[in-house]
């Protein structure tokens, strides 16, 4: 599917993308609606095989961020964007400078999703003596480690930054595996935490968690995915319902809520993933499109309402 087939079947509003060879920056910038509000998303950097890759996962990255602000309540529409490079190169600052002129020109808290599934798929939704795999070790991962390792979870982690994952040692109590290996690990939950695309063809038949929740983006490789992970018996908490800390943190900035506002916010994740099990349960379709079409009830109500108001 090419980037020009993914505009037209998502409805992207507009895709920008941009060079500056003297900072040696490639860079592109998705915005999927703005129904709801201005459009939010984050930036990756990653070094990306090709163009065509890099357009994809920006597609797709902002079209999750639509989703995951409508589901979560939020007057905030959704954008992602992506540059192409090494994250480890040394010449950082004069690339994001160029990308921050670009942007320009355009004029979490999973602990509580993860103890939904919890109380979905085993009656309870603590997670004292539960195994959970956290694969990658950044600070998304960090986050949530520290929060189970204070409930009592124990920990197992990968990364490809080895150094990363000794600090998880260290401090959590964490027992590392190689990266490839974190699929086969004997676990009550699997919370990736990396890239996405992690749940796919080859890693689906291997997984032996009965719980799916973590902060990555994209964890289905293709929507289909959603059913061969759940007819395994495995439970999947929608990503961008699980991962929606992040952006009511960045609405509390933007609005000005205060941070009881934003927690409270924040804690009605739990409610949502119930509410996801619903809505699968009663029309018999995986947890993923019921979480869709929660946004997109909501996004069609404010469409909805919009149009009430211009006439």
């Amino acid at each position: 599917m090419t980037a020009f087939d993914l505009l037209k079947e998502f409805g992207h509003e507009q895709l920008v993308i941009s060079q500056d060879p003297g900072a040696n920056y490639v860079g592109i910038v998705a915005i999927h609606d703005t129904t709801l509000g201005p459009a939010l998303g984050g930036t990756r950097l990653w070094n990306y095989a090709k163009l065509e890759d890099a357009i994809v996962d920006a597609l797709r990255l902002a079209r999750g961020m639509t989703y995951k602000s409508a589901v979560a309540g939020l007057p905030l529409g959704g954008g992602k964007s992506v540059v192409i490079g090494d994250p480890a190169r040394r010449d950082r600052e004069a690339c994001f400078r160029a990308h921050g002129r670009y942007v320009d020109t355009l004029g979490g808290r999973y602990i509580m999703a993860m103890k939904a599934a919890a109380k979905v798929r085993w009656g309870k939704d603590t997670l004292t003596g539960r195994r959970v795999a956290v694969q990658g070790a950044g600070k998304v991962a960090q986050h949530l480690a520290r929060h189970l390792h204070e409930e009592g979870a124990k920990l197992i982690v990968s990364d490809i930054d080895d150094a990363k994952v000794q600090r998880f040692v260290a401090d959590f109590g964490a027992a590392a595996v190689a990266p490839d290996a974190i699929y086969d690990a004997a676990v009550d939950v699997y919370a990736p935490c990396a890239l996405g695309a992690t749940l796919n063809d080859q890693t689906i038949p291997r997984l032996k968690a009965e719980i799916v929740c973590g902060g990555a983006n994209n964890q289905l490789a293709d929507p289909r995915h959603a059913a061969a992970v759940e007819k395994r018996g495995v439970f999947y908490t929608p990503d961008y319902v699980a991962n929606g800390g992040g952006v009511i943190n960045i609405c509390r900035e933007i609005e000005g809520w205060s941070e009881q506002r934003a927690l409270d916010q924040a804690a009605g994740i739990y409610d949502t993933v119930l509410r996801v099990v619903e809505v699968a349960q009663r029309e018999k379709v995986t947890t993923a499109e019921a979480a869709d079409r929660l946004a997109e009830e909501r996004l069609a109500a404010v469409r909805a309402l919009r149009e009430v108001r211009r006439q």
